[in-house]
C-alpha cells in the first residue's frame, strides 16, 4: 500500500502524467494539478506510516465495515486540494505570460528613494489599483432585439470576434513599471507595493507580465520568480 501510494503520488506530481490528465478533460472530467517537486518531500512520511502499527480500538467486523467509506471519503480528501483555476469565485482567465509573484525583499531605502533611483535609470513607473483581467465568456450570452422586432435573440459573448470583455479587479493602491528589459528579457506591468515598516521599507512585487506567448507551468514560474527576487534585491543594495 506504500508502495503504491508512493508511486502514484510521485506520478501525479511529475510532468509523465500530463496525458492522463489531459485525457481526462477530454472525457469531460476537468482535472489538474500544479508540478511541485518539492511535494515529493512529503513521501518521507512514507516509512513511518509503513513501520508504524496501527492499534484496533474497534471491534473487527466494525473496522472492516468501515474500510469502503473510509477509503471513498479518502480518495475525496487526497485528491480535491483546491479547486481547479478559473472557479475561485471570479469569472476571469490570466492573460498568457502573466506570473502571480508575491515575493519581498526588505531595504533601508526610503520611498522617494527607492522611486528616484527608477526616475534615475529612465524607467517609468506610476501608481494605480485596477487590474483588468480578460472575462471568462465561456457560458456568458447577452440578449438583443433587431429595431422593430419583437423576437429578442440570444447571442454567446465568444461570438465576438473583434470584441474583448474585461473583468476589473481593484486592489489596495500599488506602483506599476509598464516595461523594462532585464537581461534581454522584456517584462511587462510589473506590480509592486512599497510598505513602510519603522527603519526599513518592504517591497513585494505583486505580478509580472514576461512572454504573451506563453503560458507558464507553476515549476517556470518559480524558477523566474526566483531570478526576479535576486535582481530586485541587488537593485536595492545600498
Amino acid at each position: 500500500m506504500c508502495l503504491l501510494a508512493g508511486a502514484l503520488f510521485a506520478y501525479w506530481k511529475l510532468p509523465f502524467s500530463q496525458p492522463f490528465i489531459d485525457w481526462l478533460n477530454s472525457l469531460g472530467f476537468p482535472a489538474a494539478r500544479a508540478i511541485d517537486y518539492t511535494d515529493l518531500s512529503s513521501l518521507i512520511m512514507l516509512w513511518p506510516a509503513y513501520k508504524l502499527q496501527p492499534y484496533n480500538y474497534l471491534p473487527k467486523r466494525l473496522t472492516h465495515g468501515l474500510k469502503i467509506p473510509v477509503l471513498l471519503i479518502s480518495l475525496f480528501a487526497i485528491v480535491a486540494t483546491a479547486p481547479p483555476r478559473g472557479y475561485y469565485g471570479h469569472s476571469y482567465d490570466l492573460p498568457k505570460g502573466f506570473i502571480w509573484v508575491y515575493q519581498d525583499c526588505k531595504t533601508k531605502l526610503s520611498t522617494d528613494r527607492i522611486l528616484h533611483k527608477l526616475d534615475s535609470m529612465q524607467i517609468a513607473w506610476h501608481q494605480d489599483s485596477v487590474i483588468f483581467f480578460p472575462a471568462n465568456t465561456r457560458h456568458l450570452y447577452f440578449q438583443y432585439q433587431q429595431p422593430g422586432d419583437n423576437n429578442t435573440i440570444l447571442k454567446s459573448f465568444q461570438s465576438l470576434k473583434d470584441t474583448t470583455i474585461f473583468y476589473e479587479t481593484v486592489y489596495n493602491p500599488f506602483y506599476i513599471i509598464p516595461q523594462v528589459i532585464v537581461e534581454q528579457d522584456t517584462l511587462k506591468d510589473i506590480r509592486f507595493r512599497i510598505t513602510d515598516e519603522g527603519k526599513k521599507r518592504r517591497i513585494q512585487v505583486l505580478t509580472v507580465t514576461r512572454d504573451v506567448n506563453h503560458e507558464y507551468t507553476y515549476k517556470e514560474s518559480l524558477d523566474l520568480i526566483k531570478k526576479y527576487k535576486k535582481k530586485m534585491q541587488a537593485f536595492l543594495s545600498e
